[in-house]
């Protein structure tokens, strides 16, 4: 379509000389083709950025992690070949086209949607056109109205990147499934496409829809936290977040809280919002300074 788009246009220009055949004034496929931009001279801060990003990924993102290092050296690699009436153009197409499509399974309380953004980022970075990223929940695309809440989405996102969190909602629905499989399937190779959701449900609903496997054929498994992993994220978000630093003492008893528990992550948000209030009160009650370390009473201990 893109290249017939510029044959139009330059034969409304008068760029084109008369030809005998209908196929004599076809030219090479070029990368704006496939979705792949030139370079404008800020990719190479671009990609430096978001490598950046991705390098700085917790350990708990590590899968994450290895994925998107290894397509930016892939794409690297393609990077010099990539322009006008190149051979490899179309193969770099399509390795940018078939690394937009994944489907990232995590428990919850794992960040899947920072490796999707991360994607969607080093994508651009390395020419392709992904102008939107359009994030939504698949909870919202069950019940009344949800085949026009469906379409309205996929509206939004044609041509950038989709990500649809909570997938497992569609599990127990196989009709909302199968709209939503159909309606992903549908959308132009062009279109980037993650889907988030727990290890567990999102394998079922690809099992019990081809469609969406179609739409999705990579899948990404991240692990699942660990005590140690939520104990250093309510860390940094209460320095971040509460202004007060965790003492060693408070370190620990969080940890062996969180220990105690069969999937600590769950503990995350009302730990922190429990310690950032019993904190608060201390502060204005005066018996603490503003900025004093976290202690183990904060945390119920």
């Amino acid at each position: 379509n893109r290249l017939a788009s510029r044959l139009v246009a330059a034969s409304h220009s008068g760029q084109l000389a008369p030809v005998a055949g209908p196929c004599a004034a076809a030219t090479t496929l070029i990368a704006s083709d496939f979705g792949i931009e030139g370079d404008d001279g800020t990719s190479a801060g671009a990609r430096r950025a978001v490598l950046a990003g991705i390098e700085a990924l917790p350990d708990e993102l590590a899968p994450g992690r290895e994925m998107l290092l290894g397509l930016a050296a892939r794409l690297q690699m393609h990077t010099k070949h990539i322009g006008h009436g190149s051979h490899e153009t179309s193969a770099a197409a399509g390795l940018l086209s078939r690394a937009g499509r994944v489907a990232i399974c995590g428990a919850i309380g794992t960040d899947g949607a920072r490796v999707a953004r991360l994607l969607h980022a080093l994508l651009r970075a390395y020419g392709r056109s992904l102008p939107t990223l359009v994030e939504r929940s698949a909870s919202s695309l069950r019940g009344d109205g949800a085949l026009a809440r469906l379409e309205d989405i996929c509206e939004a996102a044609e041509g950038g990147m989709l990500v649809l969190h909570d997938v497992g909602a569609l599990v127990d629905d196989p009709q909302a499934a199968r709209a939503v499989g159909a309606a992903l399937g549908a959308l132009p190779p062009r279109t980037a496409l993650a889907l988030l959701g727990s290890p567990d449900e999102t394998r079922a609903l690809l099992d019990a829809t081809p469609t969406l496997r179609a739409a999705c054929p990579t899948a990404l498994l991240l692990r699942e936290l660990t005590a140690a992993d939520v104990c250093g994220r309510i860390t940094a978000r209460a320095e971040a977040e509460v202004g007060a630093p965790l003492g060693a003492p408070a370190a620990e008893a969080l940890l062996k809280r969180l220990q105690a528990e069969a999937r600590p992550a769950l503990l995350e948000e009302a730990l922190l919002q429990a310690a950032a209030g019993s904190y608060a009160r201390r502060v204005c009650l005066g018996g603490l300074e503003p900025g004093a370390p976290l202690e183990p009473r904060d945390f119920g201990a």
